[in-house]
Order: C-alpha cells, then sequence, then structure tokens
C-alpha cells in the first residue's frame, strides 16, 4: 500500500487486477473457505466486499466492507456485474426485507 491510506487503484502507486481462477485454483479455494467463515458471524449484512490477500500460509482477510463499491470488481473484470446471479441476489433481498417489514409491523402493532 505505500503511502496510500486506502487501497484504492485510482490512488498514484495502486493496482487492481483481475483473479486468475485457474492459475490459483488453491488460493482461489482458501479465499472462498475464508470469505465464507467471516461471514458466519455477519449474517445481518446483506452483503459483504471481503479484501482478501492470498499468502505462502493461505487467504487472509484484510478487512470487511458492509458498503463495498461493485466498480473495482466492474473494472478489474471489464464486465458489469448485473446479470442472473445478480437478479438473483436483488429477488432474495427483496424477499427478506418484505418480511422483515411485515415482522416489524406486528411487533410495533403488539405494543
Amino acid at each position: 500500500m505505500g503511502i496510500n491510506a486506502a487501497a484504492n487503484d485510482w490512488r498514484g502507486g495502486n493496482l487492481l487486477g483481475q483473479i486468475d481462477r485457474d492459475g490459483m485454483p488453491g488460493c482461489m479455494v482458501s479465499t472462498c473457505a475464508r470469505a465464507r467463515e467471516g461471514a458466519r458471524p455477519m449474517r445481518h449484512a446483506p452483503l459483504i466486499g471481503w479484501d482478501i490477500a492470498c499468502t505462502a500460509e493461505g487467504a487472509v482477510i484484510v478487512e470487511m466492507n458492509g458498503t463495498p463499491d461493485v466498480l473495482l470488481v466492474q473494472r478489474a473484470d471489464r464486465i458489469g456485474v448485473l446479470g442472473p446471479d445478480c437478479d438473483a441476489f436483488l429477488a432474495k433481498q427483496r424477499a427478506h426485507a418484505s418480511t422483515h417489514r411485515r415482522r416489524m409491523r406486528n411487533l410495533i402493532d403488539t405494543y
């Protein structure tokens, strides 16, 4: 990271790269496992962005972002994030939000 307080690619000297899923299969497995492990206690968060470093000892969580910036992913992969996976995620989150609103209204109505 050098002298920069954040590792975003638009700061001079920082890099943004695409993950080579084929060239790093062990790291990808370790990274996905580490993200799932970190997400367990954060079930209340509908979307988490992870900064994860691949090291000789395996994946290490650098930080969690509660409001991740999907721009970086789109810039690295050179494709948009909207598609079937995103549509399914958003539909699931809308359903959860609707259920949550109903529960909250019921709780308020009982008091």
